[in-house]
């Protein structure tokens, strides 16, 4: 669905500056288009277009013809203007697309049939909801201008809060709609844990992170990319990685270890740019955060708090944001403070501020001169 990407970017070239964003070949709305040419026998039967989301909502109250600004994003419906394009009429789906309904508004109730199968009772209220990354975002605890949610897996993931919408002249940023109002710029770069599995898959990353406390900070520098290509906080699609190799393995490790935090620093320097509020602190989840040893090393070269909730499952979040609706008023920021929960917090030491500045200036001067970026 490339070529259908490429043609919704100039179709609806209007509302891709609008919103801030591009269409990519993993879009909703490129898969549709694509369906609709490659596949028209398939397209012409379809009486409705569902998001996974929208299927259950239907599946829980019989109406398969609601979604929300979350879950549609991707299909190309306008979050600024709240509505489907106009375009979507020549595109000819316009009466295929849901009606969009702001993420916890009342949708229905729970069918009769459905609530006697699994016991419960009878005009259970159903919701409208937000995607699994947005939900994980609410259960995280941040709730103010400035927080992060940094998700630390086998890429690393940046969502944040702005009260002003994000524009991105490359389209690798984009934003979501804040349920509680605002935005959620979101980018996410493929460094990330991976490079622990690919140079370490059989040892003891624990044993490793008591070697990493010990020998930290260092002065190697690595750019801890294992496959080919880049997209935040620089885009090359040709971009390789660079690692030192000829290091003994704990000195490697705690390389990379830095190397991930220098490249979320970039990510943090790469949104302030783009208008974005200074960072204020980190809620890190994500199988990375649940080393003790590179929460305080990331939270020393980013010079934030970083704070690793209890939860992160996405069905809290959209407990949390169900709850803000019939707890707190429709408050989420006051439903976020009163239902997460804090597992451990860890503060920089200031000592290491200098030291993380020039670091992150060498990572980019290194990464100019092997040519993965061009001049600042």
């Amino acid at each position: 669905s490339g070529e259908e990407a490429a043609y919704l970017n100039d179709f609806l070239s209007g509302h891709c500056r609008e919103v801030g964003s591009n269409f990519g070949a993993t879009f909703s709305l490129a898969k549709i288009l694509w369906m609709k040419r490659h596949e028209p026998k398939t397209f012409e039967k379809t009486q409705r277009i569902c998001h996974q989301s929208d299927y259950i909502l239907g599946e829980l109250t019989g109406d398969f013809g609601v979604s929300d600004p979350s879950n549609s994003l991707k299909s190309g419906f306008n979050i600024v203007r709240d509505s489907w394009p106009r375009e979507f009429s020549d595109l000819g789906i316009q009466h295929l697309m849901p009606e969009v309904k702001a993420s916890g508004t009342f949708v229905g109730t729970m069918k009769p049939s459905l609530s006697k199968k699994v016991g419960l009772n009878n005009g259970i209220q159903v919701l409208s909801g937000v995607t699994d990354s947005t939900a994980a975002f609410l259960a995280s605890g941040a709730h103010e201008e400035g927080d992060f949610c940094n998700t630390l897996g086998t890429t690393l993931a940046y969502k944040g809060i702005s009260s002003e919408l994000v524009h991105d002249p490359e389209g690798v940023v984009y934003c979501h709609r804040h349920p509680g109002g605002g935005w959620l710029p979101g980018g996410a770069s493929n460094v990330g844990g991976a490079c622990l599995r690919v140079f370490f898959p059989d040892r003891d990353l624990v044993e490793l992170d008591r070697h990493a406390a010990l020998r930290f900070p260092s002065r190697n520098l690595s750019y801890p990319l294992v496959e080919t290509g880049e997209r935040f906080p620089f885009k090359n699609d040709r971009a390789q990685g660079f690692i030192p190799m000829h290091l003994p393995e704990e000195e490697l490790h705690l390389s990379l270890l830095q190397g991930v935090a220098l490249v979320e620093r970039w990510g943090l320097e790469r949104f302030s740019k783009l208008g974005m509020p200074t960072c204020s602190r980190i809620y890190a989840t994500g199988s990375g955060s649940k080393s003790d040893v590179w929460c305080q090393i990331r939270s020393n070269v980013l010079q934030l708090p970083l704070i690793r909730p209890s939860s992160t499952d996405s069905a809290f979040g959209v407990a949390v944001l169900a709850g803000s609706k019939v707890f707190y008023d429709g408050d989420l920021a006051k439903a976020t403070q009163g239902m997460t929960r804090v597992d451990r917090e860890f503060a920089p030491h200031t000592e290491f501020s200098d030291w993380g500045l020039e670091m992150l200036e060498s990572l980019k001067r290194e990464c100019s001169t092997r040519g993965l970026i061009g001049p600042e």
